[in-house]
């Protein structure tokens, strides 16, 4: 069974503040996807100089420092098991492209969610 992953980070960008699916190793090791939702985004908060502030919906403050603070490899296995069913991708792309398919599988399903909302029909 496929594990559930979701949204768990918001653009740091101001102008963009996009949900997207980043992982532990990201936060770990100050990747560019711990604060921005692509490439372009975080060059727009590189010029603007904005205060770069990683903000994660799905932990804690206190939790990302505990994942800061614990050793890399450690953080590599558990983002390698929380990635267990994107191996394949992993093995071809690194997990930087096992992110980039999770981030499209959950943006196709957010549209589709939104061009097929669900209507409730009073009795």
């Amino acid at each position: 069974m496929k594990k559930k992953l979701e949204f768990n980070h918001i653009c740091a960008n101001s102008d963009c503040r996009k949900e997207y699916y980043s992982c532990d190793y990201c936060s770990a090791i100050a990747s560019w996807r711990s604060v921005a939702c692509s490439l372009d985004c975080y060059h727009i908060i590189q010029k603007a100089q904005q205060p770069v502030e990683e903000h994660r919906t799905d932990i804690t403050d206190e939790e990302l420092q505990k994942i800061k603070e614990m050793p890399i490899a450690k953080v590599k296995e558990k983002t390698l098991d929380d990635l267990s069913d994107y191996v394949d991708v992993i093995e071809e792309s690194g997990i930087a492209g096992a992110i980039e398919v999770i981030n499209n599988e959950l943006d196709n399903k957010a549209k589709s969610k939104s061009k097929n909302p669900k209507v409730k029909i009073n009795d």
